[in-house]
């Protein structure tokens, strides 16, 4: 979120190129040691919004430092965190991974890499082994395509290859760029609609607080006037009494 739209298409397509044939699993990697903002949940949002609603049944959470934190205390964290972090956990079926990114040991690596296989592996059994597509994968796979044609293209020239193969580079950079500009489009609607939303739910969110804060101030004042009128009810009740015993006095 805090890089320029062109870099994050840049990156976006470059990704998209090597997985042209489907992407099986997407690692959402958060450090365990930082506060699970809304601009991270945010981030999370895009992914959804950029490549649709069905991106989530490959996505698994990875949570850094585990070495920090601790199996225990992320389960604890995580049942304890903000609404829009238990939300992401429960779209993504609790597929949450804790990576202890600072050991050493060989075969605690060894685990931690077999334990993530072992989520993908899942992953892609309740996809019924199938990757998630996208259509500007498809455009990519068709560029990879029509490149393998021209590659396995026989009776040319060694001089004919040459300009085929320029020409087809050619084409692939001028095919990726449009891809890349595509993609930066609609990253930025993606990113615009979000900001709006979040803006909007800031918004609510002031308003219920400043409509909590006249509740409390108006709870405040008439708390204040029953006691004000229970002391002058217990004033009036002492002066009643006093004058009850001058009474009997004089009788």
């Amino acid at each position: 979120m805090t890089i320029s739209s062109e870099d994050a298409g840049k990156e976006i397509v470059k990704c998209m190129n090597m997985a042209k044939d489907g992407i099986h699993a997407v690692l959402m990697v958060f450090s365990a040691t930082s506060r699970f903002s809304l601009e991270d949940s945010s981030t999370v949002e895009t992914i959804k919004v950029f490549f649709g609603e069905k991106i989530v049944d490959h996505m698994i959470l990875v949570f850094t430092y585990g070495d920090l934190v601790g199996e225990k205390k992320l389960k604890s964290m995580l049942n304890k965190a903000p609404e829009y972090l238990q939300k992401i956990v429960w779209l993504c079926q609790n597929r949450v991974v804790l990576f202890d990114n600072m050991t050493k040991d060989r075969r605690d690596q060894a685990k931690q890499l077999e334990k993530l296989l072992d989520v993908v592996d899942s992953v892609s059994a309740n996809n019924g082994g199938k990757p998630f597509s996208h259509q500007m994968l498809t455009r990519i796979k068709e560029v990879h395509e029509r490149e393998k044609v021209a590659h396995d293209a026989i009776g040319y020239t060694e001089e004919q290859i040459t300009e085929l193969k320029k020409e087809i580079h050619r084409t692939r950079d001028e095919q990726l760029a449009q891809i890349t500009s595509m993609v930066e489009e609609k990253l930025n609607i993606t990113v615009d609609k979000l900001q709006q939303q979040l803006m909007e739910e800031q918004n609510a969110r002031l308003e219920a607080e400043k409509l909590a804060a006249e509740a409390r101030l108006k709870s405040e004042d008439e708390i204040r006037k029953l006691k004000e009128r229970l002391e002058n009810a217990q004033r009036e009740n002492e002066e009643f009494r006093k004058m009850a015993q001058n009474k009997c006095a004089i009788l």
